[in-house]
């Protein structure tokens, strides 16, 4: 099989991925309710609202029907689920009923938010926990690799929302060096004096406080692993320099740590919604939590579906790279 067959592969298996998923989350939701009989519109409704009109029972009667129309309910099941999929695929996901803007133009305005929220501790903690992974494997068993594991293990097990809480409060509150809340101050996000007086404090608690702890131990154990292994041998009877197996090794060992960036990616871009709701920040996170609290259905199906596709999109960027940094992978695909 050869380099294109390869990746023609699992693109069709992270396709499928996606499709797999996209109909669960449309059955969770909107299908299994009603094939044991239930209208999900009843769910969106609050009866106390009509309690005051001339007749309460023919505006619930309005307000479900309303709901019906707007989510397609009104269709049969089968038609239901063939609409809802070419609408994913297609991106028409619908319109926010916040602002009637399309619920796509809603999740694009609070992308870049998050953008700059997670991406930029997110690099840093990758090539931090490369670097400190790296040390401890090659100086395993010593005070170096001791003192660099007690720190993943502490940074693991730190309570973040205490943590998270507390330095809040000496920032904010005690120093004043940062605002209680800076809803009012992120909506110009191409400002980039006011992005680092924004997002500094919540880059310093993503960095060092949720860290980068799973990656580092992953990296020093895989690496401990490939020194050990036989072709890293082979290159040491063969001569080669210590300071170039050692490259060799590393390359091969941050296979692991690509694949948890990646996954930690696909999660960071969905926002981290304590920190945007705990600061204000309007991005992704912000927006889905309050999507949820307001039962905006279109909403979470919408963006269910865009990080779904990010995430999928991310995992095959993964298999690609993969196969040009593990000669194993090439060697597998012959």
């Amino acid at each position: 099989m050869g380099l294109a067959s390869y990746l023609a592969k699992r693109a069709v298996e992270r396709v499928i991925l996606l499709l797999i998923f996209t109909a669960f989350v449309w059955m969770l939701l909107l299908g299994i309710p009603q094939l044991i009989g239930i209208n999900p519109a009843l769910h969106f409704i609050n009866p106390s609202e009509f309690l005051h009109a001339k007749n309460p029972a023919l505006a619930r009667k309005l307000a479900i029907e309303c709901i019906d129309r707007g989510l397609g309910l009104n269709y049969p099941l089968g038609a239901q689920f063939f609409v809802y999929f070419v609408q994913m695929l297609t991106l028409n996901l619908g319109v926010c009923p916040a602002n009637h803007v399309s619920v796509a133009a809603c999740l694009l305005s609070a992308l870049p938010f998050t953008v700059i929220l997670t991406i930029p501790p997110v690099i840093f903690q990758t090539l931090a926990s490369i670097y400190l992974g790296s040390i401890a494997a090659v100086k395993r068993n010593t005070k170096t690799d001791v003192a660099i594991m007690n720190y993943f293990i502490a940074d693991y097990n730190l309570p973040i929302f205490v943590v998270t809480l507390l330095l809040w409060l000496a920032f904010a509150v005690i120093l004043k060096v940062y605002p209680i809340s800076v809803y009012n101050q992120v909506h110009d996000w191409t400002n980039i004096v006011t992005d680092l007086k924004v997002f500094w404090l919540p880059w310093i608690i993503l960095t060092f406080i949720y860290g980068f702890s799973t990656r580092g131990i992953l990296m020093r154990n895989s690496m401990v692993e490939n020194l050990d292994s036989d072709f890293i041998k082979y290159e040491r009877l063969a001569g080669l320099k210590e300071r170039i197996v050692r490259a060799h090794a590393r390359r091969v060992s941050i296979i692991p740590v690509i694949v948890r960036t990646a996954i930690d990616l696909a999660f960071a871009i969905s926002g981290d919604f304590f920190l945007e709701v705990y600061f204000g920040i309007p991005g992704l996170g912000y927006k889905l939590f309050y999507a949820a609290l307001g039962d905006q259905i279109k909403i979470l199906l919408g963006s269910t579906f865009v990080l779904t596709l990010y995430a999928v999109m991310l995992l095959y960027f993964v298999d690609v790279v993969e196969f040009i940094i593990d000669p194993r992978a090439r060697r597998s695909i012959k």
